[in-house]
């Protein structure tokens, strides 16, 4: 079996977003003018993340935004963070920001960092399987139900979507 996929489409180039340290950002979350979006995976958001940062997944990012503030971004990849302003910029946001170094120079900066087990809860927290994390422990029950979702993933797809390849 052959798949082919379809032809790239030009895709903008990024925007570069301008940085905001963390003491600039104390001093926006002070005068409550800035929200912090966490785009981050949902257990690293979980494990320590600044306490005022909502997270989410970069679809979603938009709907959460509070169109009268500023955004500061987190993200392992400032490539998230520009497609994530895209988004952003496309819902009404102004004035996007990247946050220098993340939780971790906000850290270091010698503000404090927030730890929340269930938050996101796992409903939420799409990004991760928590029924197939425990295939890696030898747990032959949670490989089968990881590999029927994998290999259910093909219907999940749409008529266009599978239009897209050709086999």
């Amino acid at each position: 079996m052959h798949l082919s996929w379809p032809r790239a489409r030009q895709v903008p180039s990024l925007p570069q977003l301008r940085e905001i340290t963390p003491p600039e950002l104390a001093l926006a979350l002070a005068n409550q003018t800035i929200q912090i979006i966490d785009l981050r995976t949902c257990m690293a958001f979980r494990q320590a993340h600044i306490a005022e940062a909502k997270w989410s997944i970069r679809p979603r990012a938009a709907t959460i935004i509070d169109h009268g503030k500023q955004i500061a971004l987190i993200a392992d990849k400032p490539e998230i963070a520009a497609l994530a302003a895209i988004d952003l910029q496309e819902a009404g946001a102004r004035d996007i920001r990247l946050v220098c170094g993340g939780a971790a120079d906000w850290r270091a900066a010698g503000f404090s960092i927030s730890a929340t087990p269930n938050d996101p809860n796992d409903a939420d927290a799409i990004d991760f399987l928590f029924f197939a994390h425990a295939r890696h422990d030898g747990d032959a029950e949670a490989a089968r139900q990881y590999l029927a979702w994998e290999t259910g993933l093909i219907d999940q797809l749409d008529a266009q979507e599978r239009g897209s390849f050709r086999l």
